[in-house]
């Protein structure tokens, strides 16, 4: 009972770097799955006035998770007082949510039961963030001066959809009476932004 590691999981990394006098060049990527799910099953009795109830639920989600994010720069030395600069960041995420949750109730254990209620989840989010920056640096050797720009760039999108759909089934009504419940959720955001300092 509960979220634990019953499905296959992994992790890997490489990292790259070359430095010479003139020029410094570096990179890394990384990747992460985890094979996640959640399983609850409760049982518990109450009374509502003179009438007892009895009632199981039972949940089993798979929630697979996939994520990986990468790094790359450039530093390269125009001369001894001049340098321009280069960086960029990702990271991506992949996570699914797919099961079923259910509900029954009766008046004691082992009668049958009155009300039963299941709930099939579909659950998508997929993420994108990346950053880039560039950068120019100058050095004044007559009066000790630096001059310093930056330009940096971000994007960030996500897109979400849970779908829900419920089948209730009674006592009174064998035929299961289904009803949805639709969320979608895109998201889009870019950012820009220019700085320059002097000292």
């Amino acid at each position: 009972r509960g979220r634990r590691g019953g499905y296959g999981r992994g992790r890997g990394s490489v990292q790259l770097n070359h430095r010479s006098q003139q020029i410094n060049v570096f990179g890394n990527y990384s990747v992460n799955y985890n094979g996640n799910y959640f399983h609850l099953r409760m049982e518990r009795e109450f009374s509502q006035g003179d009438q007892r109830n009895f009632a199981i639920q039972n949940t089993f989600l798979r929630t697979p998770d996939f994520s990986h994010n990468a790094k790359a720069g450039l530093e390269f030395n125009l001369n001894k007082n001049s340098s321009i600069g280069f960086l960029w960041t990702g990271f991506w995420n992949s996570r699914d949510e797919a099961g079923i949750a259910g509900s029954t109730f009766s008046s004691e254990k082992g009668l049958p039961v009155f009300l039963d209620a299941q709930t099939h989840k579909t659950l998508n989010s997929r993420l994108s963030n990346q950053v880039a920056n560039f950068n120019i640096q100058h050095k004044f050797p007559n009066n000790g001066g630096q001059l310093t720009a930056d330009v940096d760039f971000g994007w960030f999108d996500r897109s979400f959809l849970n779908n829900l759909i419920t089948n209730t089934v009674t006592a009174d009504d064998p035929n299961p009476t289904a009803s949805g419940l639709f969320i979608e959720m895109p998201s889009e955001i870019s950012l820009y932004t220019i700085k320059s300092d002097y000292g």
